[in-house]
């Protein structure tokens, strides 16, 4: 069985021209290629690194698992959260007192409640990255790495 290499078609062995795509056939068109399997690392520390995005727990998998890549790789971006958390719960408090000194507005309070609201969300696509085995980085605040910035190291 034999693939386009073109568009990924499948073709017949003994075709000269691609059925989808009319693109010229190779003398060995690639086979479909199994997915990666994901490493022992990322198999035995998905669990712990899940913490990474809960809170102060992201100290559990940064000191705890020193030796796992995937896990110190959610930890950072973990602990990044927990700043930008920290952020957010000051930047709160500083428009709740804002709103009560303007005599209650509508439009403060909805601010208010997406930013507390940005953390938890950032959390999720933390979790679920972690979940499936990827390093990827957070959306917006996964470019920094305030671990590095804070330690030296």
């Amino acid at each position: 069985m034999a693939f386009c290499k073109n568009c990924g078609a499948q073709m017949g062995d003994d075709e000269r021209f691609c059925p989808n795509c009319g693109h010229a056939a190779e003398a060995q068109a690639p086979q479909a290629q199994p997915a990666p399997q994901q490493t022992d690392d990322v198999t035995a520390n998905k669990g712990i690194s899940v913490l990474s995005y809960l809170g102060p727990l992201v100290f559990v998998p940064m000191f705890v698992k020193k030796n796992s890549d995937f896990a110190q790789y959610h930890a950072r971006q973990g602990f990044t959260l927990l700043v930008f958390y920290v952020a957010t719960w000051i930047v709160d408090i500083i428009l709740g007192i804002i709103n009560t000194a303007v005599g209650g507005t509508f439009i403060l309070p909805f601010i208010n409640w997406l930013v507390s609201l940005a953390p938890f969300v950032l959390a999720v696509f933390g979790i679920i990255n972690c979940l499936s085995g990827k390093k990827k980085p957070l959306p917006l605040i996964g470019g920094m790495d305030l671990w590095h910035t804070f330690t030296g190291k």
